[in-house]
C-alpha cells in the first residue's frame, strides 16, 4: 500500500532537450522559468542541466550550447529526450535557413520519432518584422517536417517573461497526455 501511495504522490519526471543556435536565448529562458528573474549569461559551452518543477511534472531540462562545436554533438543528447524545445531569435534572419536545416535534422532522427516539439520564437519584444506563428511554420517547413508529432510555435520574450510560462504549460500538457 505504501508503495502505491508513493507512486501516486510522486511527480512525473520527463527529460526536455533545449536546443538552438548560439545567442538565441535558451539559457535566459531556462533561468527565467527557474528563478523568475532575468539573468546575465554567457554562451553555453557544454550544457546546463536543471530540474524544473512545472505543474504536475518535473522537467529535467538540458540546455545544450548552440555554438558551432556543440551543434554536431546534439545527436548524442537526443536519445533521452521526451520533448524537444528549439529556441530561435526572431530577428536573426541570416540564420533562419540554418535553423530550418537543424530542425529538419533533429526531426529526421528515428529515435525521436513522435517526440513533441516546441519552437520558441524568442526576442519577440524587439521583432523588426511583423510576423505570425504561421510565417515561422512556413519558413521552417514545420508542416511537412512534423508529421506524426505534436508541435507548437510560441512567441516569447526571455527578457520580460512574456509567453514563457504559456509555452511550457503547453509542453507539460502534451507530455502529461502521453503525446
Amino acid at each position: 500500500m505504501g508503495h502505491i501511495m508513493t507512486r501516486l504522490l510522486q511527480k512525473r519526471r520527463e527529460t526536455v532537450l533545449m536546443l538552438g543556435l548560439k545567442n538565441s536565448g535558451k539559457t535566459t529562458i531556462l533561468y527565467k522559468l527557474l528563478t523568475g528573474k532575468k539573468i546575465l549569461s554567457v554562451p553555453t559551452f557544454g550544457f546546463n542541466m536543471e530540474i524544473l518543477p512545472f505543474n504536475d511534472i518535473e522537467l529535467d531540462v538540458m540546455d545544450v550550447g548552440g555554438g558551432e562545436k556543440m551543434v554536431p554533438l546534439w545527436k548524442h543528447y537526443l536519445i533521452t529526450a521526451a520533448a524537444i524545445v528549439y529556441v530561435l531569435d526572431c530577428n536573426d534572419w541570416g540564420r533562419m535557413n540554418e535553423n530550418k536545416e537543424l530542425i529538419e535534422d533533429i526531426l529526421s532522427r528515428p529515435e525521436r520519432k513522435g517526440v513533441p516539439l516546441l519552437v520558441i520564437v524568442n526576442k519577440a519584444e524587439n521583432m523588426t518584422r511583423p510576423m505570425t506563428s504561421g510565417h515561422f511554420q512556413e519558413k521552417l517547413d514545420l508542416n511537412s517536417n512534423t508529421r506524426g508529432r505534436k508541435y507548437k510555435v510560441q512567441f516569447v520574450s526571455a527578457e520580460t517573461g512574456t509567453g514563457v510560462v504559456e509555452a511550457f504549460t503547453w509542453l507539460c500538457a502534451v507530455l502529461g497526455s502521453g503525446h
